[in-house]
């Protein structure tokens, strides 16, 4: 123990809205070969009315309605740990995913960790990334860049997250973000640490594609602006143009928004992207016909 925090102890920290399926996110995090673990589950919700936060070490409320942020940065200044791990309340765990990030941390002297990912989508699963990401480059352009149709080129995901205490608290999430605030916390990151970062290169965490009334799913392309306004100037012209596509055309077409097709327009305009990119961006085109099909219909 050192200034109050426990060598060995991992804080991992769960944002909640109470939903069913915290019940195996937190039993995969206590089936974890590294024992001394603590877990801090923090509801988005006034209470844990369903009970599912149970086995959580502790259980924290922001009142409800404050964000997954929020609930973070909470959870962070309440641990005890020497790391703290980030963990979705609809993902899970391999049970050596703790385990084997100290040990890489510890191997290569680093305080910022990631692992590879298992991508559920219906019945599919995939292993993400695509592309591992290289030293030299830009880890913005590594997230936002759309060279294939698929997502997943540059993939690092919060619930394969994990840092010391001390950086945890040092660069906390952006409670002003309401989309995107896992790419603005590992850009603020690396800006902070510079290419020591460990990747395992295992996928060791199990990511649940979005549900219908997740905000990363729901098209509004208003939500995507201030991410590009933080990071733009750190982006470069390809990557400016991928993001726009993929972010911020997609969701104006997909709600038929002329303003936000407008503004899409503007950015590209004085970027580059990659013909994938504006091929993924068509595909709120689609949404939006089908949608419009629906209310037909009905």
């Amino acid at each position: 123990m050192t200034d109050g925090v426990n060598d060995q102890l991992v804080t991992v920290v769960i944002p909640s809205l109470g939903r069913s399926e915290l019940v195996r996110t937190i039993e995969s995090v206590r089936n974890q070969t590294h024992r001394d673990i603590e877990i801090i589950v923090v509801l988005d919700t006034a209470m844990d009315e369903g009970g599912t936060a149970t086995g959580a070490d502790i259980v924290l409320t922001t009142g409800g309605g404050r964000g997954a942020a929020v609930g973070r940065n909470m959870g962070v200044a309440a641990a005890s740990g020497r790391f703290v791990a980030f963990l979705d309340d609809d993902d899970w765990w391999e049970a050596t995913k703790i385990e084997k990030q100290i040990a890489s941390m510890t191997r290569q002297s680093t305080e910022f960790s990631y692992t590879a990912t298992y991508f559920h989508s219906g019945n599919t699963v995939r292993t993400l990334p695509i592309t591992r990401y290289g030293a030299g480059s830009s880890m913005g352009d590594y997230l936002v860049l759309r060279p294939g149709l698929r997502h997943g080129h540059g993939y690092v995901q919060s619930s394969s997250i994990m840092l010391t205490r001390r950086l945890a608290q040092h660069v906390a999430w952006d409670e002003s973000l309401s989309k995107h605030q896992d790419w603005d916390l590992v850009v603020r990151l690396e800006e902070e640490v510079g290419e020591k970062v460990s990747y395992v290169d295992e996928p060791l965490v199990h990511v649940q594609q979005a549900s219908k009334s997740s905000i990363s799913t729901v098209r509004n392309w208003r939500r995507s602006v201030p991410f590009y306004d933080k990071h733009a100037s750190s982006l470069g012209k390809t990557a400016r143009g991928d993001f726009i596509a993929t972010q911020i055309l997609r969701s104006a077409l997909a709600a038929g928004d002329g303003q936000g097709i407008v503004y899409a327009a503007s950015g590209l305009s004085k970027a580059r992207v990659h013909p994938a990119a504006l091929i993924v961006s068509l595909y709120g085109a689609v949404e939006f016909g089908k949608r419009l099909r629906q209310r037909v219909a009905s």
